[in-house]
């Protein structure tokens, strides 16, 4: 009966660990989606040495967004299209994904913006100067974002 007993809290240990494995599986594969989409859109040589850090930041920003990353990939191919997007040579591509949403989703990322991070949403936004805001938009009232001056 003890031996049935250490088995079947073994098999749960199993079951757990199974989950968590697909879990980070899945993280794994969605950050390998990323790093092919930055490398597909800069190439290589215009991307940071630890992309994987890269695709992360992006992955937790659009999570935090709810936007989804086809989502993502339309904005920023879309303002490629139009010259900026992967075309911005004065951004980094974190900056150029950034600009791209605010031009292509602006209601929605100003209102994200506006939102005090609180429990649970604590991701902020790192802005550069070098980020064009449509004129008329007062950037003190973004209170995710995060700027050097």
């Amino acid at each position: 009966m003890l031996e049935q007993a250490e088995t079947s809290i073994a098999m749960v240990g199993i079951a757990e660990m199974a989950s968590l494995l697909d879990v980070s599986d899945q993280r794994s594969k969605k950050l390998r989606m990323i790093v092919d989409a930055l490398e597909t859109r800069w190439g290589s040589e215009r991307l940071p040495e630890d992309c994987v850090r890269l695709a992360n930041t992006i992955n937790e920003l659009i999570k935090d967004l709810g936007f989804s990353a086809d989502q993502l990939w339309q904005a920023v191919d879309k303002e490629t299209k139009n010259g900026r997007g992967a075309e911005t040579l004065n951004l980094s591509p974190y900056g150029a994904i950034v600009q791209s949403l605010l031009a292509v989703e602006f209601d929605r990322m100003a209102k994200y913006l506006g939102e005090t991070p609180g429990r649970g949403r604590r991701f902020r936004v790192f802005m550069p100067r070098e980020i064009e805001l449509p004129k008329g938009t007062d950037r003190s009232l973004f209170k995710r974002v995060v700027s050097v001056d």
